[in-house]
């Protein structure tokens, strides 16, 4: 079927076929997906008719795309793929590139005798000496020699894509968490146990605390004199902590490296795991971005333990200096903010106001705010030029979305002059546990 559809073209006058790759170029959105991209079955057909008909610049055009949605892993092999690409005539053409934070294990005592990547079995000495064959071309160094000279290699690169794993690994088994409940003020509650997907492929993979790989991509970039206009990691969902970058690997990055790569950004997108150190972390990429326009941040909170207290800052308030401390640093051009929460975060009205009320403030030239998975209170008045918001719920001072009720558009209709409202109740419910699956939250890709 695949092969059929670019063979089809055979023939065809050339508005059909100009309409066809069209078609397979268009990115498709999804609501629970932040970054527009090509389907799998599109970037087939592409690269069938770039072999069957080379030279037409609509395909070139098309194929571009697939090359910047292509994952590069800090692997020997994967860097042989990135020299190719960067070796072609595409190359000069290429404005992104997509990196994946993978890193294979080195355990050789867990003696799996086989799992699956995909449809593909493999041997577990496979697994591992593929994972040592990274680490070793990792500590040599020769894999931050090599991405440096291919970086150099593009010269309109100015966006980045970080997958932390690749798309559609949702391996996972049910766990219990806890999270606080029944709050009728800011500390007080009880404690209760919910359902959440853990991961159940981790020995596949080692933990980016014993090798950060921002840090490399960071020192290559900045080595090739690469200012980004972009970095975005997918939203998958925000259904996970692996779909999200740690603290410690975002604190690996060099200060000065940071400082060169980030000048020019304009807009950071990006999952972030609710870590005691996230606040420092966040706060540091701020600063190195004085030209941010957008700021589309999801916060993931990781697991709970039993002696966890409210007021713990992990948790809580993303306004004050820790956490994250957004609007303690001074970003006059950022225009565009939009915060996602999960069932775990706590939010308080008050905190989310105090962006637009202190003068202090280094949010208040906001002029978009996307909240999403939040609990308000009614009849706030925002001076605003367009609000989005997913499923507002009203609870008491602090809780989690849960807790509280639905806010109908109405209500919220006076906080901007262009109101947009969607309200996805499936994360409330708990028809899904039962089914086992996982909560898909949706992006702010649903209002655009």
């Amino acid at each position: 079927m695949v092969h059929n559809a670019a063979a089809g073209m055979s023939g065809l006058p050339p508005g059909a076929v100009q309409q066809r790759i069209e078609e397979w170029a268009t990115p498709t959105k999804s609501p629970h997906e932040r970054l527009a991209l090509l389907s799998e079955m599109a970037k087939k057909e592409i690269r069938r008719a770039q072999i069957d008909y080379p030279g037409m610049p609509a395909l070139e055009q098309a194929f571009v795309k697939v090359l910047e949605e292509t994952l590069f892993y800090s692997t020997p092999d994967s860097m042989e793929s990135l020299r190719k690409v960067a070796e072609s005539q595409f190359a000069a053409d290429i404005e992104t590139l997509s990196f994946c934070g993978l890193q294979f294990t080195t355990n050789t005592a867990a003696q799996k005798k086989h799992f699956y990547v995909g449809s593909q079995k493999l041997a577990w000495k496979d697994v591992v000496q593929h994972g040592q064959e990274q680490s070793q071309f990792r500590k040599s160094g020769k894999y931050l020699k090599q991405l440096t000279s291919l970086l150099a290699r593009f010269p309109r690169l100015r966006n980045i894509s970080y997958y932390p794993i690749p798309q559609g690994q949702d391996l996972g088994h049910w766990t219990d968490r806890t999270v606080w409940s029944n709050l009728s003020d800011w500390k007080h509650g009880t404690k209760s146990k919910v359902k959440s997907w853990e991961r159940v492929d981790e020995h596949l993979y080692s933990s980016d605390f014993s090798a950060p790989d921002l840090k490399e991509l960071f020192a290559a970039l900045s080595a090739s004199n690469v200012t980004l206009e972009t970095f975005a990691t997918p939203f998958a969902g925000n259904v996970a902590y692996w779909h999200s970058i740690s603290a410690h690997n975002l604190l690996s990055i060099d200060a000065s490296h940071r400082a060169s790569v980030l000048k020019d950004l304009k807009h950071f997108s990006c999952n972030i795991q609710q870590f005691v150190e996230g606040g420092a972390v966040v706060q540091d990429l701020l600063r190195s971005s004085p030209n941010l326009e957008t700021l589309d941040l999801s916060l993931f909170a990781d697991h709970v333990p039993e002696q966890r207290y409210i007021e713990d800052e992990e948790f809580i308030n993303p306004f004050m200096k820790n956490p994250l401390g957004l609007g303690t640093v001074p970003l006059p051009k950022l225009r565009d903010l939009r915060l996602t929460f999960d069932l775990g975060l706590y939010t308080r009205v008050e905190d989310i106001l105090r962006v637009f009320t202190e003068e202090e403030n280094g949010l208040r030239g906001i002029r978009k705010l996307g909240l999403a998975y939040v609990t308000l209170s009614k009849g706030k008045i925002l001076d605003l030029e367009t609000l989005w918001i997913i499923s507002p719920r009203e609870g008491s001072n602090a809780g989690r979305s849960i807790q509280g009720s639905t806010i109908p558009k109405e209500v919220l209709k006076s906080a901007a002059k262009t109101v947009k409202v969607h309200h996805d109740f499936k994360p409330f419910e708990h028809n899904w546990i039962r089914k086992g699956e996982h909560a898909l939250y949706q992006s702010f890709t649903i209002f655009e």
